[in-house]
């Protein structure tokens, strides 16, 4: 081999090193280009999973909690049903017969004034309880802590349509009738589901009296009444109780996002703006407590609405006899929540996903209370 090629041949080779070298290291730049964008796919999958489950849990939270109080409305309501059916049959089981004519018994008068008041206690732990507040607010803070815990910083994220018109959750979709027992005066309250106050009737037989030269000489008995105001009811045995919640966004993540800035409000894919747009995650669920009604549950509407009264009532004629109704209204005290499928019904054919239209088209007779 001539002396003048060998710097030739040699020049030769490491050219071909340095091709290699380069593409090596374009080799190596693609690798770890696509590691990063798998580890970052891999980072939204898992957030994306992480916001479900933390929509998941947080709609949850508030139908766990509204069930609790619906629950707590039920033993109330049986309370005040026993106080009712207490108060009856005192009132019922005595012949209350005064020398005084035509005139109501004053000691059955002064039981039934005792009678109001205790009802009065327990028709203010109802309403209490059944204000918006107390029965829908408590639990939508619940529920948006239960997302902060799951997921943090997506407390200022996460909604449950309570500042949307119509919406279950909003305050005022639904109201409770309050009647005082005193002035007789009705004050509708934001509350967890559209409730009315059952009047129900306390009376007496009573045996009027005139004095007379050989004692007491008594007429044929009457039979006052005084209506006072007892249990709550819903117009309807509907017993659903509807929570939606949503998380919206994305994660904040510097991680391997070229894009990333900090003006953006969610972070963005890799590759992706962080201005917000399309790279926006709206978490969705539906929940519900269910089987139960807060108010009586028997079949026709005059039972169901509250007109069934509690305990023994006279019925005035000629037997004078005491009707017994029963003591308990029909309520069952089985509310528990549970999260809802994309299958089911609202009411009728309706789909939870109808629920998702809540820019100008939003329905509220999707929900029923």
């Amino acid at each position: 081999m001539s002396k003048g090629l060998t710097p030739t041949i040699t020049a030769m080779r490491h050219s071909r090193k340095g091709q290699a070298s380069v593409f090596i290291a374009l080799l190596l730049f693609v690798l770890v280009l696509f590691l990063a964008m798998a580890t970052n796919i891999g980072i939204v999958i898992n957030d994306r999973i992480r916001m479900q489950n933390t929509v998941d849990m947080a709609t949850y939270t508030v139908a766990y909690n509204e069930a609790q109080v619906l629950n707590e409305l039920v033993e109330i309501n049986r309370e005040i049903a026993d106080i009712v059916a207490y108060c009856r049959t005192v009132l019922t089981s005595t012949v209350w017969a005064t020398c005084i004519p035509d005139e109501p018994d004053p000691v059955a008068e002064v039981f039934i004034l005792s009678c109001k008041e205790m009802l009065d206690v327990q028709i203010d732990r109802f309403v209490a309880k059944a204000e918006w507040q107390s029965a829908v607010g408590n639990a939508l803070d619940a529920g948006k802590e239960t997302a902060e815990r799951n997921f943090a910083g997506t407390r200022a994220l996460t909604s449950f349509m309570d500042g949307i018109f119509g919406s279950p959750t909003f305050p005022g979709t639904y109201t409770l009738d309050y009647s005082y027992n005193v002035w007789g005066l009705s004050f509708p309250l934001p509350s967890i589901a559209n409730l009315q106050q059952a009047q129900v009737t306390l009376n007496y037989t009573r045996l009027p009296g005139v004095p007379g030269p050989d004692g007491c000489n008594y007429e044929p008995p009457i039979y006052p009444e005084n209506d006072v105001y007892a249990w709550f009811y819903k117009a309807t045995d509907e017993p659903e109780i509807w929570v939606e919640g949503r998380v919206k966004g994305t994660p904040r993540k510097q991680l391997l996002d070229f894009a990333y800035s900090s003006g953006g409000g969610d972070g963005g894919y890799f590759g992706a703006s962080s201005t917000g747009g399309d790279d926006t995650i709206w978490a969705y669920a539906v929940a519900k407590p269910f089987e139960g009604s807060i108010g009586p549950t028997r079949a026709s509407d005059g039972d169901r609405n509250g007109e069934w009264m509690a305990g023994p009532l006279y019925v005035p004629g000629a037997a004078a006899s005491v009707y017994t109704q029963a003591s308990v209204l029909g309520m069952v005290d089985e509310y528990r929540a549970r999260l809802a499928g994309i299958t089911d019904n609202l009411a009728g054919s309706a789909l939870p996903t109808w629920l998702a239209e809540i820019d100008g088209s939003w329905d509220s007779s999707l929900f029923t209370h």
